[in-house]
């Protein structure tokens, strides 16, 4: 996925993944553009494991202010399932907190397979002030799908 970043001209980045599977930053990309979020694909602590925190959100939110959709975002995890989507959804809420159901439906139909990771949603509700709106737009997209393995999904955070 990250070889395609220059063909498709991406100019922003955020890797939320295991701290061992982290990559550096592709050429061409300036260092600032690109966010490296080291944490596991959990709900409870575990020993040995980092859990998605409030520092994880806060470093999300003040990502996204950043970005201020300047230009395409690539987010990725490890299997583009959990971790990823969990990110998307806390970069839409913090951009726009009055869309939080809206892109949730989008990010359903985009990504069939999506299954935002609870606990960062949990802590991105509580983060951005969103009165459990994040996590009841999550319960009401459902489970993701079993699919075959597709290419990358993609979805708008539309105006």
């Amino acid at each position: 996925m990250l070889p395609q970043m220059q063909r498709h001209k991406i100019r922003w980045l955020i890797s939320i993944t295991v701290p061992n599977e982290i990559p550096d930053t592709p050429s061409g990309l300036d260092d600032t553009a690109h966010l490296r979020l080291p944490c596991h694909d959990i709900y409870r602590p575990t020993k040995g494991a980092i859990a998605p925190s409030r520092h994880h959100i806060r470093q999300l939110c003040e990502f996204a202010r950043k970005w201020q959709t300047q230009s395409d975002l690539l987010i990725h995890c490890s299997a583009g399932v959990s971790r990823s989507s969990a990110a998307a959804l806390t970069v839409a809420a913090s951009l726009h907190p009055e869309k939080v159901e809206e892109v949730t439906r989008r990010l359903r139909q985009a990504l069939p397979h999506a299954e935002p990771n609870y606990r960062l949603i949990e802590i991105a509700d509580r983060f951005l002030n969103l009165d459990d709106r994040l996590m009841n737009a999550v319960r009401q997209i459902g489970k993701g799908t079993l699919v075959d393995p597709a290419p990358p999904g993609c979805f708008s955070l539309g105006d």
